[in-house]
């Protein structure tokens, strides 16, 4: 299955580590042996075109996420529950395309609000290596729309702002303090 557009690298990284961790089985089939070469091989292009990526795209991105941690985007009337999709990336570009996926995939009316790096989390005070810069978008979905989102959205990781940001659940502090404004309960 092909991916989509706006979330073809994050789907596929997880695909990547899976087979990482599987790259020296020797129990492989004749066809995935000749499919583990080719991915190798894509993955060696991959590097190679890493040259001629964007360097723009990691300031654009700090540009982003210092005019995001001013104030929260407002909302359409109607569209009240705040969802987080963590590890998920639209990007400028791309909000359109996402509120229609969402439409299609979900049946579900939804705005784009805004995309934010997770900070990293904290032991004794300090910062956790290797933790943090996750990127989560923040979208509400429309009011009559909500009770039939509740449970399909779980098949992709979407939650509730409320149910994120809970006590319980939220010991490190991940988001911009605004972000709490979003909560509806």
């Amino acid at each position: 299955m092909s991916n989509m557009s706006y979330c073809r690298f994050e789907n596929t990284y997880n695909d990547l580590q899976d087979c990482l961790e599987h790259i020296n089985d020797n129990n492989l089939s004749n066809s995935e042996k000749k499919f583990r070469e080719k991915l190798i091989m894509i993955c060696e292009d991959i590097i190679n075109e890493q040259e001629n990526i964007d360097e723009d795209d990691e300031d654009d991105d700090k540009t982003q996420l210092e005019s995001s941690d001013d104030k929260n985007i407002e909302r359409k009337d109607d569209y009240n529950q705040v969802c987080i999709w963590p590890g998920t990336i639209v990007g400028q570009d791309k909000i359109q395309d996402f509120e229609k996926f969402m439409l299609e995939e979900f049946d579900t009316r939804v705005q784009y609000l805004e995309e934010i790096k997770t900070y990293p989390d904290k032991e004794n005070g300090k910062d956790v290596e290797g933790t943090g810069g996750r990127n989560d978008v923040f979208f509400a979905v429309y009011k009559e729309d909500t009770g039939k989102f509740a449970v399909p959205r779980l098949k992709m990781g979407i939650r509730w702002i409320e149910d994120v940001l809970d006590k319980g659940n939220y010991r490190d502090k991940i988001y911009p303090e605004r972000v709490h404004e979003y909560k509806t309960w």
